[in-house]
């Protein structure tokens, strides 16, 4: 059985997994009732789920739970995956830069190519039918890029990082897989 947090920031935010072999605790990152400083570590992966309009920017999470940051450097051997908002929450802890902001929001449906150069690369050459929907993106990244989109903003070309690896344990997606058995792949490579 693998157990996942699933730390959500919206509710009836959910996880889109097919297999029956997963033990998921759900956390409400925005719930006054939660101390992330007295969450436990001992899950074999984090998920940092995705946001919707209406949530603080990303950055600024930390502001809503002060002890987010000294969270993320406790479980820094457990696997954690960020997904769009939560990609986004775990560029400014590693980088602590400010995200850039869209002139067009990038609503789109897409294959994400993997670079071979990642032991990711285990999923194949890419990750099929994923949807991308943000306003902001994750910028000067320098390293740990496992798959970039590029973006037609207005009359600008941006190469958006859609697939990250911050450390050795932690990434970050700016998407959102939609097909549980792609989701179930990319999960079984992250948590070896």
């Amino acid at each position: 059985m693998i157990k996942i947090l699933y730390l959500y920031f919206y509710k009836n935010s959910k996880l889109i997994l097919s297999n029956k072999k997963y033990q998921i605790h759900k956390i409400y990152f925005f719930s006054k009732n939660v101390n992330i400083a007295n969450v436990d570590c001992d899950y074999d992966i984090i998920i940092l789920g995705g946001g919707k309009k209406g949530l603080p920017l990303a950055t600024d999470a930390y502001k809503y739970n002060p002890n987010l940051y000294n969270f993320f450097s406790r479980c820094e051997n457990t696997p954690i995956l960020g997904v769009c908002y939560g990609m986004e929450i775990l560029y400014h802890y590693y980088y602590n830069s400010k995200l850039k902001k869209l002139k067009k929001r990038n609503v789109n449906m897409t294959d994400v190519n993997i670079d071979k150069r990642f032991k990711e690369s285990q999923l194949g050459k890419k990750i099929k039918n994923v949807q991308f929907n943000h306003k902001y993106y994750c910028h000067d990244i320098d390293k740990g890029i496992i798959s970039s989109l590029q973006y037609y903003d207005k009359d600008e070309i941006i190469n958006i990082p859609s697939f990250v690896k911050f450390n050795k344990k932690h990434y970050g997606i700016q998407f959102h897989i939609k097909n549980s058995q792609e989701y179930d792949k990319l999960l079984a490579v992250i948590t070896q």
